[in-house]
């Protein structure tokens, strides 16, 4: 059962608290949670797009959406959070991967997606064991497991389990980026098992958020079966030739 997951920091700006109330008491009230093939009605596309470039000048004061191939990435991201019609998008239940090389802005665009899911209370339906059904559940990830954070967790682990596999929205930041295998009481391991197993769950009731520098066919470390469960399972956005925020960064930031 995917229970709620616990949070060592959800990575959420201090200055950002304020902004969230004021868009949350002015402009969001009454407004329905996502449902299953549901768009927040009363949200448009251009609306949501506005709200994180607010919420993307708080974390960095220079972000804008000027870059064409920026915005089209950020359009069918903010499609896929609030389920809003996307050509490329064939269900919007599905779980995200944000790919790219390094600088392109991946790991922001998954912290801004997720403030905004924060700012305007996205709800999404997943399975409740205990009553065997359906119910809504805020739609939050945290930030901080990266892949490095997920093989620490396995190795530290006493029964060899990852503990986020119960974490209602699994996030895999800078999938990739750990060693293809590594050992774990002399056992061989990869985050492989982590993606095979949560994708036994079901994209609805276990989805995946993940980014990644590495290519397709790079990601093949991980196996046939792996690739192809993240394939199936999540949106794909690519992120290429923009600008690195990273280096004007406000004083605020963490």
């Amino acid at each position: 059962m995917i229970n709620e997951q616990p949070h060592p920091k959800e990575g959420a700006l201090p200055l950002a608290s304020e902004f969230v109330k004021k868009i949350k008491d002015e402009r969001t009230a009454g407004l329905p949670p996502r449902s299953v093939y549901d768009a927040y009605r009363g949200i448009t596309l251009d609306d949501a797009l506005d709200y994180i470039t607010e919420l993307g000048k708080l974390r960095e004061e220079r972000f804008s959406l000027d870059n064409d191939t920026l915005a089209l990435g950020y359009a069918k991201a903010v499609s896929w959070l609030l389920a809003l019609p996307h050509p490329e998008i064939d269900d919007p239940m599905k779980g995200l991967i944000v790919t790219g090389e390094t600088g392109t802005g991946k790991t922001l665009l998954v912290t801004l997606l997720r403030d905004l899911s924060e700012m305007l209370g996205v709800q999404r339906p997943f399975y409740d064991g205990v009553n065997s059904r359906r119910t809504m559940k805020p739609f939050l990830w945290n930030g901080e497991t990266h892949a490095l954070w997920h093989m620490a967790d396995l190795m530290d682990s006493t029964d060899g389990r990852y503990t986020a596999l119960d974490y209602r929205v699994l996030h895999i930041g800078d999938l990739g980026s750990e060693p293809a295998t590594f050992q774990r009481y002399g056992n061989k391991a990869s985050l492989a098992d982590l993606i095979n197993q949560r994708s036994d769950y079901g994209y609805r009731d276990a989805p995946i958020v993940a980014t990644t520098n590495l290519p397709w066919s790079e990601l093949q470390r991980y196996g046939d079966r792996a690739v192809s469960r993240l394939r199936g399972d999540c949106i794909e956005v690519r992120l290429v030739g923009v600008p690195d925020h990273r280096m004007n960064r406000t004083k605020t930031s963490i």
